[in-house]
């Protein structure tokens, strides 16, 4: 069996609530309009967390639609 390592798991962990926190800037429908500086508030981190784990603000967008629509996927 494979053991995660601390670190790894506390990363994984990070990343998914960045994607959780940012799910009400996606609710409001109008992602262009915001601004990174809005999400730092939103995440309570800094861009530098941001850019750990996502490119660039699309691929935080994307990677927040893959989460949410996961579970219809899975119904599919």
């Amino acid at each position: 069996f494979c053991v995660m390592s601390k670190h790894r798991e506390q990363s994984l962990k990070n990343r998914s609530n960045i994607l959780k926190k940012c799910y009400p800037l996606v609710a409001t429908g109008n992602w262009d309009a915001i601004a990174i500086a809005d999400i730092e508030k939103v995440i309570k981190q800094t861009r530098g967390a941001i850019a750990y784990y996502f490119k660039n603000k699309k691929t935080l967008f994307a990677n927040i639609l893959d989460e949410l629509f996961a579970g219809v996927r899975a119904l599919g």
